[in-house]
């Protein structure tokens, strides 16, 4: 649900409830942030991600690859990302269909466009009433675990009518520079990557471990959009 929450602070109820799902994994532990200034700040570090990826010829092209712009052609394909699923309001989806060209992206973003989706981002990733973090021990197999504790986490958020909006695209990015696949990114995003992941790493202090998903929570109205998702048996099956 990529719409903006309400800042009300969760019950404690529903903290403790939403921290219980994540219990049993003693190789992963959720770190949460109520604070509104350090909201704030997460949310401009999290958004670093759009300015790489806006400006980044080859994050952009991946990105609008997967928009589906149709309801009918969402029904037909039942993958990739349904463009009404971001929450653009009218004219902000009107332009995205502009934007798909890279050569008139990259004349936007000599005028700042990239930046300017930036900050208009961080607002709503900081329109929570929370954030988390989930920290690991950076192994492999922990990635895993972290992948079963956002299940567990967004569907207790789900099962109490709270809004949950998973973020990851500045601890992947980081992640990719980590293992030295650094092709392809300007030597500007690279330090921009790694300065924001510190920002969040410090914020959720995350000292002795890997902040490796980060999501928000709130109270919010429904996504006006889904994306379909492919049965699992297809998945199992390997189609």
């Amino acid at each position: 649900n990529r719409r903006p929450y309400a800042t009300t602070p969760l019950t404690a109820e529903e903290k403790t409830a939403l921290l219980e799902a994540a219990r049993p994994f003693s190789e992963a532990r959720v770190k949460i942030v109520e604070d509104q200034e350090k909201l704030k700040l997460l949310g401009q570090a999290l958004s670093a991600n759009e300015i790489v990826m806006f400006e980044n010829p080859l994050l952009y092209r991946l990105f609008f690859k997967e928009i589906v712009w149709t309801e009918e052609e969402e029904q037909n394909k039942k993958a990739g990302l349904f463009i009404k699923t971001l929450e653009l309001k009218p004219p902000q989806e009107a332009m995205m269909k502009i934007f798909r060209y890279w050569p008139i992206m990259k004349i936007f973003n000599a005028l700042g466009l990239a930046r300017m989706i930036a900050e208009d981002n961080a607002r709503i990733y900081s329109s929570s009433a929370l954030m988390g973090a989930i920290i690991i021990e950076e192994r492999d197999e922990n990635f895993i675990t972290a992948g079963r504790v956002m299940e567990r986490l967004w569907l207790r958020a789900t099962e109490m009518k709270l809004g949950f909006h998973l973020i990851t695209g500045v601890m992947f990015l980081r992640q990719r520079l980590q293992a030295r696949e650094k092709t392809g990114f300007l030597k500007k995003h690279q330090n921009l990557i790694e300065k924001a992941y510190q920002d969040i790493a410090s914020i959720f202090e995350a000292r002795d471990g890997l902040a490796a998903l980060v999501f928000r929570v709130g109270k919010s109205d429904g996504p006006s959009a889904r994306s379909s998702r492919l049965p699992a048996k297809m998945i199992e099956g390997g189609a």
